[in-house]
C-alpha cells in the first residue's frame, strides 16, 4: 500500500494543519512493563491502513495533521524532558491543537508545563484531564521523581490548581496518593465504578461545573484506563476498566462540551501487545475525537468551517 502516514489526513504545510503532532519515542521511567517507546512509529504506521472516516460514516478528510517532530532520550532524561517541552512551547505558538504520542505516562510533565505557561500567560485557566487507572500523583516512585507515577504531582509543583486536575477511571492507588488525597480533598478522583454508575455525560457536567468559561484544557490519555481485555497492550494494565465504547462517549461529551487544545495518548506498548489491537483501539478512539473536535460543528455553522 502506498499510503502516508495518515493517508489523506497528512499535510505537509503546517499552516493548513488543525492538529500539529509530536513523539515522544520514551520508555525510561516505565516501572513495570516497557516498549512505550515504539508506540508513536507502530501508530503511525497502522495510520497508513486507516480510511479518513470515523465510525459513522462522517468525513475527516478536512482534519488535517502536521507531523512536527519526534524527540527521543539523548544522554540523560533530564535533556530529554528539556528538549520536549521545548517542542511544546514552540508547537503552542502556532494556537493549533497540539497532540503528542508517548511514550510512557512522564512525558506529559513537560508538555503540560509548557501547556500552563502559555494559557496562563494568556489569563486563562489551565485544567489537567488524567483519564486513566492511576492517580499517578506519587511524590516520587521507585526513587524517581520523574516516574510515570508522578506527572499530576509534577503538575501542582509546576502551577496548577488542585481544583484544576480531574482524574478519570481511576481503580489503582497506591498508599501514598490515598494519603495525598486525604490531604488534599478538593482533586476530583471519578472511580472506574463512579464513572460507571454516573455515566459519561453527568461525569463532564462535573468537571464543567468546577470552572468558568476561562477554563482551557489538557486531556492526557492513558491507555490503560481501558480494561485490559480491550487494551492488552500497555505495561500497568488494571481489570474493572472501562470499555471503548463508554470512553468512546465520554470523548464526545468531552470534546463537546469543553475547550480541549491539548493531549497526549500514553503507555501503549506494542511489545506487550496482541495482533496490535491497543494500537488499532488508540488510533479508532484519535478519530473520533477528530470528528467532535473538528468536523460535527461543521455540520451545525457556516462560521466553524471557516476556522478549519
Amino acid at each position: 500500500m502506498d499510503y502516508n502516514d495518515f493517508r489523506e489526513l497528512k499535510t505537509n504545510h503546517i499552516e493548513e494543519a488543525n492538529i500539529i503532532l509530536g513523539s515522544a519515542n520514551y520508555d525510561l521511567s516505565c516501572s513495570c512493563g516497557s516498549g512505550t517507546s515504539h508506540a508513536p512509529k507502530k501508530l503511525k504506521e497502522l495510520s497508513r491502513y486507516l480510511p479518513p472516516f470515523d465510525a459513522n460514516f462522517h468525513n475527516l478528510e478536512k482534519v488535517k495533521i502536521y507531523d512536527y517532530c519526534e524527540v527521543s532520550p539523548s544522554s540523560s532524561k533530564e535533556k530529554f524532558y528539556q528538549e520536549l517541552e521545548e517542542k511544546a512551547h514552540e508547537i503552542l505558538k502556532y494556537n493549533k491543537f497540539m497532540l503528542f504520542f508517548g511514550g510512557d505516562h512522564s512525558i506529559s510533565m513537560p508538555l503540560e508545563k509548557a501547556f500552563y505557561e502559555k494559557y496562563h500567560r494568556m489569563g486563562l485557566t489551565p485544567v489537567i484531564i488524567h483519564i486513566d487507572a492511576h492517580m499517578d500523583i506519587l511524590d516520587e516512585y521507585m526513587g524517581s521523581k520523574t516516574s510515570h507515577a508522578c506527572p499530576n504531582r509534577r503538575a501542582i509543583e509546576n502551577g496548577y490548581q488542585e481544583t484544576d486536575i480531574h482524574m478519570v477511571g481511576i481503580r489503582s492507588y497506591e498508599k501514598g496518593e490515598v494519603e495525598f488525597k486525604e490531604k488534599n480533598p478538593k482533586l476530583q478522583v471519578i472511580t472506574a465504578d463512579l464513572f460507571r454508575e454516573l455515566g459519561a455525560k453527568e461525569v463532564v457536567k462535573m468537571i464543567k461545573e468546577k470552572h468558568d468559561k476561562k477554563a482551557v484544557y489538557y486531556l492526557s490519555f492513558d491507555i490503560d484506563a481501558i480494561d485490559p481485555s480491550y487494551a492488552p497492550g500497555t505495561g500497568t494494565p488494571e481489570t474493572f476498566g472501562l470499555t471503548p465504547l463508554q470512553m468512546r462517549e465520554f470523548f464526545k461529551e468531552v470534546f463537546t462540551n469543553l475547550n480541549v487544545m491539548a493531549m497526549d495518548l500514553v503507555e501503549i506498548s506494542p511489545l506487550l501487545d496482541v495482533n496490535d489491537i491497543t494500537s488499532w483501539l488508540g488510533l479508532k478512539l484519535l478519530y473520533e475525537i477528530f470528528y467532535q473536535k473538528f468536523v460535527s460543528c461543521l455540520l451545525y455553522t457556516s462560521d466553524a468551517a471557516d476556522e478549519l
